[in-house]
């Protein structure tokens, strides 16, 4: 009887499942077309912009979007302070990260892009996971929004984003849900010198 890897139907946790070594389809591969570069400026040494600065993908519940966006999550900024302290570290990072950020080398170990990951450079990502703020009606789902954005500029403020609370023009939790947004686009690139990377999960 073959031993296979454990199989985690129920998780949606890229770096999560690689670290229990589950049994996990590598969709590596399709991140070269999908996150193509165009060529960069010479002589300089910025990481090469996408190809495509948006991407929309369609698919079927279930085929695994969710894992998909968990990948290119960490793909572009490895493991947060926070997950960095919940999973064990080990091998040289794969990424110039900022203090307190980790990019393990056991998240690509053997995978398609094992030797290829790296090339965009470290970038913060703002994932939004809509199926929070699903609501009854549009009102519902604009103050869903509101309070989620506001959880998430507090997440990014605790994990070292300059924020000045109180300051003209810094957003309050009653601050639209676009303005939120705004903000946290901004001061990410301002922070990290790196603009950020925009996820949004169904």
């Amino acid at each position: 009887m073959h031993d296979y890897p454990p199989l985690h139907p129920g998780l949606a946790d890229f770096p999560e499942i690689r670290w229990l070594a589950g049994l996990y389809v590598d969709k590596t591969p399709f991140l070269r077309r999908l996150l193509a570069t165009s060529p960069g400026q010479p002589g300089t040494h910025t990481p090469p912009a996408l190809r495509s600065t948006h991407q929309f993908l369609a698919r079927p519940r279930r085929f695994g979007k969710s894992l998909l966006i968990s990948t290119l999550e960490a793909w572009f900024q490895g493991l947060s302070p926070e997950r960095s302290a919940q999973l064990p570290q080990g091998g040289q990072d794969t990424l110039d990260t900022p203090d307190g950020w980790t990019s393990p080398a056991w998240l690509w170990d053997g995978l398609d892009a094992e030797t290829w990951h790296g090339v965009h450079g470290w970038h913060p990502v703002i994932r939004l996971n809509m199926s929070r703020v699903a609501a009854a009606t549009p009102a519902g789902t604009a103050a869903a929004l509101q309070d989620y954005l506001w959880e998430t500029l507090g997440e990014w403020h605790r994990r070292g984003l300059a924020w000045n609370a109180g300051a003209p023009g810094t957003p309050t939790s009653a601050s639209s849900p676009e303005g939120m947004l705004v903000h946290l686009i901004r001061d990410l690139t301002n922070t990290y010198g790196a603009r950020p990377v925009v996820l949004v999960d169904e």
